[in-house]
């Protein structure tokens, strides 16, 4: 169904690049000492908000798309297209959950682990995503296709930073963020499975399935035998009244 891909590709834009943004947002802190540096320039509003990252933490989360991008290769042929979607969506909506719960818990192994394991799963989500739409779409509109699936993306990915650089507390941006990956694993869970069928048929696969089965049940036994009720074999004239 075609409102699934869309809902599949802008919920993982909106996944991606929010996980990205609240990977950020957890292991950034108040510069102290810079602050200090600016107590002469109390009034100028560009020094009031004076940032520093982790960025050993940040580094070793991005690292995980290298991870994700090889388990990938690894699942697709072997879990399926679906399923390696769905799984990785829901896990990363799991893991970013954590993130953003217990950002203030100061647990640093605990949140490089889980922004790690979100990354891991959003890369995952993202490629296979892009696999299945190339698949599932026939030769003739297959460039087009994917290039309008890819512009629907940016909206989500447009609205991503509204919602997770805003102002929300990070405990309430990881519940919608689980709920936004919940709604954009179920999308892609009614897209169809693409392993093992030639590119652009899986559709018209199952177009023809479903059409052999009705076929089928209509051509079966049951179905054309005729209809006997207990009068038909009784004569016109002895039939009770």
């Amino acid at each position: 169904d075609e409102s699934h891909h869309r809902g599949a590709w802008v919920g993982f834009a909106f996944c991606y690049y929010g996980t990205i943004i609240a990977v950020t947002r957890v292991f950034e802190a108040p510069d102290e000492e810079d602050k200090d540096g600016y107590d002469d320039l109390a009034n100028d509003d560009e020094n009031q908000d004076v940032v520093q990252f982790d960025y050993s933490a940040i580094f070793i989360s991005s690292s995980a798309e290298l991870v994700g991008t090889a388990l990938v290769v690894f699942l697709v042929d072997r879990a399926g297209r679906i399923a390696s979607q769905v799984s990785s969506y829901l896990v990363g909506g799991i893991c970013l959950f954590l993130l953003c719960f217990f950002s203030e818990s100061g647990n640093r192994p605990f949140l490089i682990s889980v922004s790690f394991g979100a990354r891991v799963c959003e890369m995952m989500g993202s490629c296979v995503t892009w696999v299945t739409t190339a698949e599932v779409l026939t030769t003739e509109i297959r460039t087009t296709g994917h290039s309008a699936a890819n512009a629907i993306a940016r909206t989500g990915g447009f609205f991503s930073p509204y919602l997770v650089g805003g102002s929300l507390p990070l405990r309430t941006v990881g519940i919608i963020m689980l709920c936004i990956h919940c709604l954009t694993a179920l999308c892609a869970s009614r897209l169809p499975e693409t392993r093992g069928k030639r590119l652009g048929h899986a559709m018209s696969m199952n177009i023809d399935d479903a059409s052999y089965h009705h076929e089928t049940e209509m051509s079966s036994p049951e179905a054309t035998r005729p209809s006997v009720t207990l009068t038909d074999n009784i004569p016109e004239g002895s039939r009770l009244t």
